[in-house]
């Protein structure tokens, strides 16, 4: 009860002093370029990685992601190619060119990393990550690759689309701190996420699930306090 509390309190506290995002455009390793919306903190700290789920863009975060800098974290927000913003000839629709686009997904991510750890203030050492859907798959990886990673947390995310052996050795070697969302009735996903709960090895891991079937970005509708809740706990944890 007093988390919720404290997390409502730290969800009306942003929304009141809620960030303006920064528009950038970022280039990834074969040039192409991603929109996304930048969140500064407005004074040195840690920073936040947000992936959007396959149906969504990253307008899903508009509200997550100043929240996130009302609490000290510098905040990144982008489209995945092929999503939003970020449409080209060569890549205009992700649904119906999934094959040559995934593979690619990973350069993006470390493109949008080097981004916001270049911004000023942004503590290198402290990256927290969040991933709903197919966007939990690439925080998975992202996590496999960085050891500065430092929090992730899985919204609906059954982590499609990854070699099994990368979500075991993110089981074995990767203790930190999860924050694992998903509701009863989303099919695989709600196995997945409690897979992931079970697995951790850190005291700090949560596990909230959701009645019904909702599946990522519409459970900021379902549960109001859940931008609060998230915002708190990567607060806690990258502290």
């Amino acid at each position: 009860m007093k988390v919720g509390f404290l997390s409502m309190l730290l969800f009306l506290f942003s929304a009141c002093v809620a960030r303006a995002a920064e528009e950038v455009t970022i280039r990834s390793e074969d040039g192409f370029a991603l929109r996304g919306s930048y969140y500064a903190a407005g004074k040195p700290g840690p920073c936040v990685l947000l992936l959007h789920q396959c149906n969504r863009d990253r307008t899903a975060y508009a509200d997550l992601g100043p929240a996130l800098a009302a609490a000290g974290l510098h905040v990144l927000a982008f489209d995945f190619r092929g999503f939003g913003e970020s449409k080209s000839d060569e890549a205009a629709d992700f649904h119906k060119q999934s094959e040559e686009l995934w593979p690619r997904f990973a350069e993006d991510v470390e493109a949008a990393l080097a981004f916001l750890l270049s911004r000023p203030g942004v503590d290198a050492n402290r990256i927290g990550i969040l991933g709903a859907s197919c966007g939990g798959s690439q925080a998975l990886l992202a996590a496999n690759r960085r050891p500065e990673v430092r929090a992730a947390a899985f919204l609906s995310s059954s982590l499609p689309w990854i070699d099994e052996n990368e979500i075991k050795k993110f089981e074995s070697e990767r203790a930190i701190p999860l924050l694992c969302i998903a509701s009863e009735e989303d099919r695989g996903t709600h196995e997945r996420t409690k897979r992931m709960f079970q697995s951790s090895k850190n005291p700090d891991t949560r596990l909230i699930l959701y009645k019904g079937n909702a599946h990522g970005a519409p459970l900021f509708d379902q549960d109001p306090a859940l931008i609060g809740t998230i915002t708190d706990w990567f607060a806690r944890r990258l502290r």
